[in-house]
C-alpha cells in the first residue's frame, strides 16, 4: 500500500458533553457493517482524531497526502492547546509490525526504498504493512488500544488501505473488537470502503465508547481470505 499517513486519536484535554453517543451492538459482521454508509475517501492516511464537544476540527487539510501513517491524534477543546497525542504505536511501520499483531494470519511491512511493491503508487512517504495468508474474513491486523481510549470521547478514523492478489474490488473493514470479563465479547464496526488492486482508499469514519471494555482491540478485515490487505 502507498505509504499512508498512520492511525491517529487526538485527545481533548478538558471535558466536555459528546453531543452524540454511539450503541455498541453485537451480532453478525453483516448486520454490524451495515449500521453505516459509507461517507466518501479522504486522501491521507490510517488517522483517529479524538475530539470533545460539538464541533470536530479537521486534523489534515486536503491539498495531499499526509506524511504520517496510522496514528490516533486528539483535539484539546481549548483551541489554544494544540495537543495532539497518538493512540496508534508505531503508526508508520517505522518499528515494522512491533505493537501490531497479525490475527490468524501472517503480516510483514513494505519499505519506502522498495518502490512500487504490490503495484501500489509509492508517493507517500514511509512504508506499509501487508497482511497475507488469510484464511477468514474477518483475519488481519490488529492492536490493543485499551489503555489509550477513554469513555465519553469522539475518535475519528482514517486510513488509507489497499488490496492485493484480487480481481475486482474489495471491502476493506475498520472493526474495534470489545472484549468483557463478564460477558461476551462484542464487535464495533466502524466503516468500510471498496478497494481495487492498484490503488489506495481512504477509509474514515468516527466512534464513541459510551462504555469501557475490559479489552479494546482495532483492527482491519473485510476482504476474502485469499485477499491481501494493505495498510
Amino acid at each position: 500500500m502507498g505509504r499512508l499517513p498512520g492511525c491517529c486519536f487526538p485527545r481533548r484535554a478538558q471535558n466536555r458533553r459528546i453531543k452524540h453517543n454511539q450503541e455498541f451492538t453485537q451480532g453478525s459482521r453483516e448486520n454490524m457493517e451495515n449500521q453505516r454508509e459509507n461517507n466518501g475517501y479522504n486522501i491521507e492516511g490510517a488517522e483517529f482524531t479524538e475530539s470533545k464537544g460539538e464541533n470536530m476540527e479537521n486534523p489534515r487539510d486536503n491539498n495531499g497526502y499526509n506524511i504520517e501513517r496510522l496514528k490516533l491524534k486528539g483535539n484539546m477543546s481549548d483551541a489554544k492547546s494544540d495537543v495532539v497525542e497518538n493512540v496508534i504505536l508505531n503508526h508508520n511501520f517505522s518499528q515494522g509490525l512491533d505493537s501490531w499483531h497479525p490475527n490468524g494470519c501472517d503480516a510483514y511491512v513494505v519499505p519506502s526504498e522498495s518502490g512500487n511493491a504490490k503495484g501500489m503508487p509509492m508517493n507517500l512517504c514511509g512504508g506499509y504493512a501487508v497482511v497475507t495468508n488469510r484464511k477468514e474474513c474477518w483475519h488481519g491486523l490488529e492492536q490493543d488500544i485499551t489503555s489509550r481510549v477513554t469513555t465519553g470521547s469522539v475518535y475519528k478514523v482514517s486510513a488509507l488501505v489497499g488490496v492485493s492478489s484480487c480481481e475486482g474490488p474489495a471491502n476493506v473493514v475498520a472493526t474495534l473488537k470489545l472484549e468483557y470479563k463478564r460477558s461476551d465479547t462484542q464487535f464495533l464496526f466502524i466503516q468500510r470502503v471498496p478497494v481495487s488492486q492498484g490503488r489506495w482508499e481512504t477509509l474514515e469514519d468516527t466512534f464513541t465508547l459510551s462504555a469501557m471494555p475490559d479489552r479494546v482491540v482495532f483492527y482491519f478485515e473485510g476482504p476474502s481470505p485469499a485477499v491481501e490487505i494493505l495498510i
